[in-house]
């Protein structure tokens, strides 16, 4: 039954993800939404860059196995890179009006660079996207008590992102993941304080995990130990912040004002929500430390899932699991769309689809190449974009121009 319940779950989510691919008329709506969103929803997607089924089974059993000490780079330092973006980098690079991080790459330097730190873009997505998968896997393969094993579970999730987000693309995880806040923070408020009843109280829960010495954070006077612990927080506060998913929010906003703000609050959101996990984890080792010491020598992720399916009520099992598998779709778009990039595809649909200009391509010798059409954007966004936030045109972007090889023809669209 719970487990129907969790399908007819990401059925609504499909549904969801598909009428937002309605919203879809070029590769601008695809890849930002056409710069249209709300404040609501960019904090949701923000508060969510992180927030999935390895946040609420990964980190809280790192706060488990070793407190906050742990969690220096999730969730400290991944709130610190969200805030930092958002009051540095959101509003110049909103003001770019770039399609992706890759671009905004080879504005500043060229092809070859964009190339190489797309590449690396796309590996170091490798092991979190492998992490939310694999924690969604094990979601299945608890809620079918085995009848789904984790790969398949990990295929079946992965599958239903496909659906949607191929289609949808940015506007499908705009308001997918909206609904989904929606219900990850009630879910997990609900079950947290369900958690505390039986664990004696919110009060009695933080003096136990204080006395334990969890909640101490700083390192110690060892420089091996500093340098671990300093490396652990700039690894993730300041190496994540040349990356395509917080570009995503920040340039599908409406505005520059949605655009940094909601990426700093959005921030703000994500280092206070988190702790609600660590909470549930530790109410777990006051209600059942046996189960939870029998997994932390087996495999820690299990221990909410197990908490919860012996210790909750239906209704609990419910929210907490339709709230585990509520973010896990942005993870494989991030992917996609640097992968893309680096293909170029999109900038075939971009030029068809231009609503104010056609490109026409004559004879492949003569005519207007993928990469000429890049370096065409490319200079187009060189002339709306300066330092001084004011549009210009240079005698070197109109020379840059007209040397395009080959020959090129702009015809307003009737």
């Amino acid at each position: 039954m719970l487990l129907w319940l969790v399908i007819a779950y990401l059925a609504v989510s499909v549904g969801i993800g598909l009428y937002a691919a309605t919203k879809v008329h070029n590769a601008k709506d695809y890849i930002t939404a056409g710069r249209n969103l709300p404040m609501a929803l960019v904090l949701a997607m923000v508060f969510a860059t992180w927030f999935g089924a390895e946040t609420v089974l990964g980190i809280s059993a790192t706060f488990l196995e070793e407190g906050f000490r742990g969690l220096i780079s999730d969730p400290l330092g991944a709130s610190i890179c969200l805030v930092v973006f958002g009051l540095v980098f959101a509003r110049p690079l909103y003001r770019m009006n770039l399609m992706t991080l890759g671009d905004y790459f080879r504005i500043r330097y060229n092809r070859q660079t964009e190339l190489l730190l797309s590449i690396c873009i796309i590996v170091s997505y490798l092991g979190w996207v492998s992490a939310q998968i694999t924690a969604l896997g094990l979601t299945f393969n608890v809620l079918s008590n085995d009848l789904i094993s984790t790969h398949q579970g990990m295929l079946i999730g992965a599958g239903v992102v496909l659906i949607y987000t191929l289609f949808g693309g940015m506007w499908s995880v705009a308001l997918t993941t909206f609904v989904q806040m929606i219900v990850i923070v009630i879910g997990l408020l609900l079950v947290a304080n369900n958690a505390a009843e039986q664990a004696g109280g919110v009060a009695s829960v933080i003096a136990k995990a204080s006395a334990e010495g969890k909640f101490d954070f700083l390192p110690t006077f060892d420089p091996i130990d500093m340098l671990g612990w300093i490396a652990a927080l700039l690894t993730m506060a300041l190496g994540s912040i040349p990356q395509q998913d917080v570009f995503q929010r920040v340039n599908a906003s409406k505005n520059e004002t949605v655009a940094v703000w909601g990426t700093t609050l959005g921030g703000v959101a994500y280092f206070f929500f988190a702790a609600v996990p660590l909470f549930l984890a530790y109410t777990a080792n006051i209600i059942d430390p046996a189960m939870v010491k029998k997994f932390l020598a087996d495999d820690s992720q299990m221990i909410l899932p197990t908490l919860i399916l012996n210790h909750m009520p239906f209704v609990m099992q419910v929210v907490f699991f339709g709230a585990l598998i509520s973010n896990h779709e942005h993870c494989l778009r991030y992917l996609t769309c640097a992968f893309g990039d680096i293909h170029r595809k999109r900038i075939e649909r971009l030029c068809a689809s231009n609503d104010r200009s056609s490109v026409l391509m004559g004879n492949p010798n003569d005519g207007f190449s993928v990469h000429d059409c890049r370096d065409l954007l490319c200079h187009c966004n060189r002339l709306q974009y300066s330092h001084h936030g004011r549009e210009r045109l240079s005698h070197h972007s109109c020379r840059s121009l007209r040397s395009a090889r080959g020959r090129v023809v702009l015809e307003k669209s009737q």
